[in-house]
């Protein structure tokens, strides 16, 4: 490799704080990307700065992919595939609420029991149910595990009060029918599901946000930042929307129209198309096309089992012990190749 290339790469890990693999490296050489940085051609009428950070960010992309992709594999192959239709549960945020927001919301339950406590309903049951007296946490309990049957009525007024009272659940609901206790009130609540990859289907989450509307905005992106974090390989960000346009044209023309010879046909089809928006050359259309793709479809973090099985665990340790070697190296300037 010569010195200009070695410096650059030296340079790129320097930026991404990671070691790129020499087969990653020779993969995008091989495909012209270096070749184009150094003639400052990657970004259109741009300058070396942008040019450089055009070229971190590929392959600042394309090592987070090899990372999910390894993640994953681990996964599929050590868990059972489970059924068509099973759903992941999108886990609950790691965050507590601000110090503000859970102050407010118990101020807030503690009037809405204050008017509850006068409720016909629950003034009924308190006295045909409990003797007209509130119960201890260990008798509350001792009937919440009754039968069924048992507490069919119970569960009824416990499901109407939280349906009445926003910020409620059921559960709480009815411990505080039985003890008076106030329910927790969840000023913001998350339902989440992710769906495993089928035949015709991707991998995919969704997430729900139930928020009350006095919770700050600012609370509300904290909680939800949280939870990105949680289901995606990736950092949020928005990028130019030309590049997601050009992944657009490519799927939409594959689907109706079929798959075209030559790069070189791509990127005439795509000038015609768009003559306000041409691209030089086809190398230009392909990078285009290949960064549109990555930035438009989301890199999800595929679900680890709790608790983790001894295997993956022991592949972590690995992986742990292989990385703080790879940094250790880092620090003396020497250069691997990926076995």
């Amino acid at each position: 490799m010569g010195n200009r290339r070695t410096e650059l790469k030296e340079r790129l890990e320097k930026a991404l704080r990671r070691l790129i693999p020499q087969t990653t490296w020779d993969r995008f050489e091989g495909h012209g990307y270096i070749e184009d940085y150094f003639a400052g051609t990657l970004v259109l009428e741009g300058g070396e700065k942008e040019n450089f950070q055009d070229l971190r960010d590929l392959f600042g992309r394309e090592l987070d992919y090899l990372k999910a992709y390894r993640r994953e594999m681990a996964q599929i192959t050590l868990e059972s595939a489970p059924d068509e239709d099973e759903s992941i549960p999108v886990i609950e945020p790691e965050l507590s609420p601000s110090d503000y927001v859970s102050a407010r919301a118990a101020a807030i339950s503690e009037f809405l029991a204050m008017l509850v406590d006068s409720h016909p309903d629950v003034v009924e049951y308190r006295g045909k149910v409990l003797g007209g007296r509130l119960l201890s946490s260990e008798e509350a309990r001792a009937i919440v595990n009754a039968p069924e049957d048992r507490q069919e009525e119970l569960q009824r007024l416990g499901n109407r009060l939280a349906n009445d009272y926003l910020g409620w659940d059921e559960e709480g609901a009815i411990r505080y029918i039985l003890t008076g206790e106030a329910p927790r009130l969840r000023a913001i609540k998350i339902h989440g599901r992710g769906k495993f990859p089928g035949e015709h289907r991707p991998f995919q989450y969704e997430v729900t946000f139930s928020v009350l509307p006095w919770v700050s905005a600012k609370e509300v992106e904290r909680v939800y930042r949280n939870i990105q974090r949680q289901v995606l390989e990736e950092t949020s960000r928005e990028t130019g929307t030309r590049i997601l346009q050009v992944a657009r044209f490519y799927w939409e023309h594959l689907r109706l129209q079929g798959m075209l010879p030559s790069w070189a046909d791509w990127a005439e089809h795509w000038n015609e198309a768009h003559p306000d928006k041409k691209f030089p050359t086809w190398r230009h259309f392909r990078e285009y096309l290949i960064r549109g793709v990555r930035a438009a479809l989301p890199h999800y973090k595929f679900p680890e089992p709790k608790p983790p099985t001894e295997k993956l665990q022991a592949m972590r340790e690995a992986e742990e012990r292989f990385i703080g070697f790879l940094s250790e190296a880092a620090k003396n300037h020497r250069t691997f190749k990926e076995v």
